[in-house]
């Protein structure tokens, strides 16, 4: 027996397909149900008559726990939503939705991730969502995180680049980039790197950690720059006819290469 309020919540029960006019047909109909839930599933086992081969418990604690499991997994069922017992059941999941194409892909990190729904029960139909969400979300990150990294980076350096071209030792930037230029050279020719080394360093130097350091600059600068003036009389001669090196037709090239023009 339900008692003394049994169906009265249907008197209270508020939907717009409820009206003055089917009020009290409605609460009739319900009237032997204690409690909203129990006329869902009483009505539902009426539609679907004796004859269904499964019927909808008349409450959950009727179950025992595999009683319940298995509920659970056929009514989970019927509404779209399943689970997989293990990762190979997620083969299938696109858990590249959203990157963009070339991005890195974990193929360890996406094994974890589907362990985790298997763990945890996550259906089968949320993990794309999921995947895309976090995808979409970390590009974003990393793309600001790059863009706020190289807006520093060029702040810095040109702060760098204006202490540097202030001081007593070069006065201009062109003489700063003149001397660079020749510090360049010189570690061709007077500290036996290769042209790759030599790149790197000034690479370093120019477009990396060393840019933003004007102390380091300096002091590279003053003790390379130079030594250019004895690599540039390498094969005889001794340069006195030689154009300023900043000028001649090979180190156009390289100021050119080397982003200083």
């Amino acid at each position: 027996m339900a008692g003394e309020n049994e169906g009265r919540w249907a008197e209270t029960f508020e939907h717009e397909s409820i009206t003055e006019e089917n009020r009290e047909a409605f609460v009739k109909s319900n009237k032997d149900y204690a409690t909203q839930e129990a006329a869902l599933i009483g009505g539902y086992n009426a539609r679907t008559g004796l004859n269904n081969p499964y019927r909808v418990p008349e409450d959950m604690d009727s179950l025992d726990d595999a009683g319940k499991a298995d509920f659970t997994a056929k009514a989970q069922k019927a509404l779209g939503i399943e689970h997989a017992a293990d990762v190979a059941g997620l083969s299938e999941v696109n858990l590249k939705k959203g990157l963009p194409e070339g991005s890195p892909y974990d193929e360890n990190f996406a094994t974890a991730f589907k362990q985790f729904a298997v763990d945890n029960k996550i259906p089968k139909s949320a993990m794309e969502p999921l995947a895309e969400f976090f995808n979409l979300a970390s590009t974003k990150a990393v793309g600001d995180h790059t863009a706020k990294t190289a807006a520093d980076f060029a702040t810095n350096k040109k702060a760098a680049d204006e202490t540097l071209a202030a001081h007593a030792d070069f006065g201009t930037k062109e003489k700063l980039d003149e001397q660079s230029i020749l510090m360049h050279r010189a570690l061709v020719s007077n500290v036996n790197l290769s042209t790759e080394e030599a790149n790197g360093m000034s690479e370093f130097l120019r477009d990396r950690e060393g840019a933003t350091n004007p102390v380091l600059r300096r002091v590279m600068l003053k003790l390379l720059a130079p030594l250019a003036a004895e690599a540039r009389n390498e094969g005889g001669g001794d340069g006195k006819n030689k154009t300023d090196p900043v000028k001649s037709e090979q180190d156009k090239q390289l100021e050119k290469d080397m982003g200083w023009q």
